[in-house]
């Protein structure tokens, strides 16, 4: 094989051959004789699991996410065969730090996170753009830039971190932080000064460019020190429309809501989904948890509903 992504360790199998590991990727081992051919190949999690995710309209294509690394990988099989190999390999790190910079990145090693992957016609040529979105994350909308070898992000929403607060809070931002908050620093200098310092925002790609315009971002005010929704170990989906659901991952006060869904207030000339904080509602769904109760097999909760 010459198509490795990256090479971590070689060994001699003690017969002239060899074996190649990476690290990377899909996390690959290898097996090479003595003449240089294929014995076998390995791929999977060694020790940890990855979720796989079927692609919606090639039954042949998976997604799934690196480990150990800010990795995003396509994956083709071959039924016949019963194998499979790396067909694409996306940073989703290199796609956050040149959009987003500070704001959201990707944890080297966030593991058995699931990809989902879906199609919409973004905009309006008859021609559906394939979309990307992680599930353990926070809201972070992606387009595959299949010919460029790259992830675009479309739309964004997250959630201010104390050392972000403080920064709009103080007006007295370094020079790297001037620098890396560029986008948030502009947008906050037109934000009124008589409510509280913003505590969300969300962003909307206007013109297709993957970068983070201050006309494009929105600032909402929030709870200072109480649950968020959002933030990492978060849970993430996307609907139809592409109505935002999210949870936090921890800190949820009793009784508080397990989802909360943001419906698009509109949306971008280039088809990224317009998310507003001040929207945002209580999903049905902890309203049902509330009256449910598990089942005889202590597999999942029922939802009984008496008729009137």
């Amino acid at each position: 094989p010459e198509d490795f992504y990256r090479i971590d360790s070689v060994a001699g199998d003690g017969h002239g051959g060899f074996f190649v590991v990476e690290n990377w990727a899909a996390r690959r081992t290898v097996h090479i004789d003595a003449q240089g051919k294929l014995i076998r190949e390995w791929y999977g999690g060694q020790g940890f699991q990855q979720w796989i995710t079927q692609d919606p309209r090639h039954a042949d294509r998976f997604w799934l996410t690196g480990t150990f690394n800010t990795d995003v990988n396509e994956c083709e099989v071959d039924w016949a065969k019963r194998d499979w190999h790396v067909r694409a390999v996306y940073d989703i790190q290199d796609a956050l730090a040149k959009t987003l910079g500070g704001l959201l990145y990707a944890p080297a090693g966030y593991i058995a996170a699931r990809m989902h992957a879906a199609y919409r016609d973004l905009d309006g040529d008859g021609k559906p753009e394939r979309l990307l979105w992680v599930e353990d994350y926070p809201g972070l909308l992606l387009r595959i830039d299949e010919a460029a070898g790259r992830l675009v992000p479309l739309a964004a929403a997250g959630f201010l971190q104390d050392n972000e607060l403080r920064i709009l809070q103080s007006g007295k931002p370094t020079a790297s932080e001037s620098q890396r908050y560029a986008p948030l620093l502009a947008a906050y200098a037109t934000y009124p000064k008589n409510v509280p310092t913003p505590r969300y925002w969300t962003w909307a790609d206007a013109n297709g460019d993957g970068l983070m315009q201050p006309e494009e971002m929105r600032l909402f005010t929030g709870d200072q020190n109480g649950m968020y929704v959002g933030g990492y170990f978060s849970a993430f989906q996307l609907g139809d429309d592409l109505s935002l659901w999210q949870r936090s991952g921890f800190d949820m006060p009793p009784g508080g809501p397990s989802w909360y869904v943001m419906k698009p207030a509109g949306y971008t000339p280039c088809g990224a989904p317009i998310w507003r904080y001040d929207t945002r509602v209580r999903s049905v769904a902890n309203e049902l948890l509330r009256h449910a109760s598990v089942t005889k097999d202590n597999s999942s909760y029922e939802v009984r509903i008496t008729p009137g």
